[in-house]
């Protein structure tokens, strides 16, 4: 968790002005809320496999763990402290499409997120 300030910054330092960059996570509050009321619920393997791949990522590479959880005030904090001004944030809902129309959002036109996601679009 500690590194995210310092990628963000790097990703401010590198880009050029007028470039721009687009971040995409998972809404922790959403997950949090979510395994809480799995637990009150009762034990679930499906529901407690599927919370616990949005909470740590699925794990099947290097670059599919989750590092540090995200929420729309940490996110925002992190982008001011690391100078940025110029953004957006926009939040999607679980089930929402996927955002094609951002640089580097890729998906299938009948994606859907399966979760809350935080979506920051950062002009430097």
């Amino acid at each position: 968790m500690a590194d995210v300030p310092m990628a963000v910054y790097e990703i401010r330092r590198v880009l050029k002005p007028g470039a721009r960059a687009v971040i995409l996570v998972p809404d922790f509050a959403y997950i949090a809320r979510a395994w809480i009321e799995m637990e009150r619920g009762g034990f679930n393997p499906v529901i407690h496999r599927w919370l616990s791949e949005e909470i740590y990522g699925n794990q099947h590479h290097e670059g599919e763990y989750h590092r540090a959880p995200m929420s729309p005030p940490y996110l925002n904090y992190v982008l001011q402290m690391c100078g940025f001004r110029n953004y957006q944030m926009t939040m999607f809902m679980e089930g929402s499409a996927v955002p094609t129309e951002y640089p580097g959002v890729t998906a299938a036109p009948t994606d859907r997120f399966r979760n809350d996601m935080i979506l920051a679009d950062i002009i430097k």
